[in-house]
């Protein structure tokens, strides 16, 4: 969702000229949504999600878009990482088993058998080294 929230924040500032105040005011909104996902319950999450309702941004096409297209209607799918700790916050099975998100090109490498073997030899291999006595 991080991802998905940069991306369109830096379209938008690439694709528009934007003066300091807008600039300003994008990045706070980005913190905010920040804020919802590192939250560490599901009150601190709704409490920091009713004070970005409640803040006063300016009439801008793109804010509302990220706001009540974006954070708002899709808020309960945000916090379910945090209400149950069981449930990842990435469905990516590879970057589960390795806890580490890759780029893209090695994510199809790794979607083969062989890819997969050898990146978990790679690792086993550094862990190996790290751990010898």
């Amino acid at each position: 969702m991080k991802q998905n929230l940069n991306k369109r924040f830096k379209d938008y500032r690439g694709n528009n000229q934007l003066s300091d105040d807008e600039n300003e005011i994008l990045t706070h909104l980005k913190e905010d949504n920040y804020k919802i996902l590192d939250a560490e319950s599901v009150v601190d999450a709704k409490t920091v999600r009713d004070k970005l309702i409640e803040k006063e941004y300016p009439k801008h096409n793109f804010i509302n878009k990220i706001l009540w297209k974006f954070v708002i209607p899709n808020f309960n799918k945000l916090i379910i990482p945090i209400e149950n700790s069981i449930i990842p916050s990435t469905n990516n099975k590879i970057e589960n088993i390795f806890q580490k998100i890759f780029p893209k090109h090695i994510k199809r490498r790794m979607k083969i058998e062989k890819g997969l073997l050898t990146r978990f030899m790679l690792k086993l291999n550094y862990w190996n080294v790290n751990n010898a006595y």
